[in-house]
């Protein structure tokens, strides 16, 4: 699952998850995302912008978390912010990991398959 505002992003991301045999099912807002999760089925691994219009990132990773179905499901945050404070509050919230934009896609993917691994 990914959840990204940010049409290119959300493209490119899409592009890249799928050549490295990722299925994806993406949101460009919480609340859509949100409404998906209550609905099924569980995702292997969630991307998550942290600046999403509407319900941000660090809330619907709250309410990710406080459904049973998907407290362990691997979480990677990704952001343009890479402040500390905004690092601690998503790994203290659930994340598994964070990836400060503009990323490196290789990297997203290798950092992606080593915490779905750690999950399984």
């Amino acid at each position: 699952m990914v959840v990204e505002d940010d049409p290119t992003i959300r493209y490119l991301l899409g592009f890249v998850l799928e050549q490295n045999g990722w299925e994806m099912q993406a949101f460009d807002d919480g609340e859509k995302a949100l409404a998906a999760l209550a609905q099924g089925p569980v995702a292997d691994a969630v991307l998550l912008d942290v600046v999403l219009p509407g319900m941000d990132g660090l809330s619907l990773l709250e309410r990710l978390r406080a459904l049973p179905a998907w407290r362990t499901v691997p979480v990677m945050m990704l952001t343009g912010q890479g402040d500390e404070a905004l690092v601690t509050r998503a790994l203290a919230a659930g994340a598994n990991d964070y990836l400060g934009k503009p990323f490196d896609f290789s990297e997203l993917i290798d950092r992606l398959a080593r915490i779905a691994a750690a999950q399984a």
